[in-house]
């Protein structure tokens, strides 16, 4: 796991403790992408997750890294259960 995915997992475990980390490090960059899985997300919508991540992280991280982050979509526990992570 690298630096900035180490960074991140620990950042949204401390608003969200029960987060499952199915991000990954993009091969041959320092960028990471994925999917978080949280309880949290039950009862919002699309956006507003999406909100509520970013607003989370642009707080929390530099230019530089923000620029390393790509796509992370935002499941519930319900919704993940279909992809078997």
């Amino acid at each position: 796991m690298a630096k900035l995915h180490k960074k991140i997992i620990q950042t949204l475990r401390q608003r969200w403790p029960d987060v499952v980390d199915a991000l990954d490090d993009v091969e041959g960059t320092h960028e990471v992408t994925g999917v978080i899985i949280t309880k949290a997300f039950d009862g919002l919508s699309h956006e507003a997750r999406q909100q509520r991540l970013w607003k989370l992280l642009n707080r929390s991280f530099t230019a530089n890294e923000l620029a390393q982050i790509g796509p992370i979509a935002t499941l519930t526990p319900a919704e993940a259960k279909p992809i078997s992570l």
